[in-house]
C-alpha cells in the first residue's frame, strides 16, 4: 500500500485546496478538455525503485509528477505571478508539512523540479500547466 498511500497524500492535500482530479486521461497530458482546465490536476507515477530493505519492509522511492492546469487569462504573465506561482507555493508548503512527510508509510517527500509551461486546449482560451516533480520515500511492509 506504500504507493497508494503516497498518491493518497497528494489527493488529500489537493482536494482540501479545491483542486479536482482528471480521471479520464491519466496518461495523456496532451488531451485535457477545456472544462477541466482551471485548478484541475493529474498525478503521473514514475518508475518506482527500491532503496534499503530489512526483514519486515522495503524502502521505495516513488517519483510522482503533479500536473496542474490553469486558465491563462488575457495577461498570461500576470496570471502566472498572481495566481499560478502562489497557488503552487501553497501546495508545496502543504505537501511538505512535516506531518505529511514523516508518517508511518510516507517517510520523506522532496520537490525535485517545478516548471510552468503554456498548454493548448481545444478552444482559443490560453491555458497553463504547472508540473511539479516529487520523490516520495515510503515503506512497504513485507512481513
Amino acid at each position: 500500500m506504500a504507493i497508494i498511500q503516497a498518491k493518497t497524500l497528494f489527493r488529500t492535500v489537493l482536494k482540501a485546496n479545491g483542486y479536482s482530479e482528471i480521471y479520464d486521461e491519466p496518461f495523456n497530458n496532451d488531451n485535457v478538455a477545456d472544462t477541466y482546465a482551471d485548478k484541475s490536476y493529474n498525478l503521473v507515477l514514475g518508475s518506482v525503485s527500491q532503496g534499503s530493505a530489512s526483514a519486515v519492509d522495503l524502502e521505495l522511492s516513488v517519483p510522482i509528477t503533479l500536473n496542474i492546469y490553469f486558465h491563462g487569462g488575457r495577461e498570461v504573465q500576470q496570471t502566472i505571478d498572481d495566481k499560478v506561482i502562489p497557488l503552487c507555493e501553497d501546495l508545496i508548503a502543504d505537501l511538505m508539512n512535516v506531518a505529511n512527510r514523516s508518517g508511518t508509510v510516507v517517510k520523506n517527500l522532496t520537490l525535485t523540479s517545478f516548471n510552468i509551461s503554456p498548454y493548448q486546449i481545444d478552444t482559443n482560451e490560453r491555458a497553463l500547466r504547472a508540473s511539479l516533480d516529487f520523490d516520495v520515500i515510503s515503506y512497504l511492509c513485507v512481513d
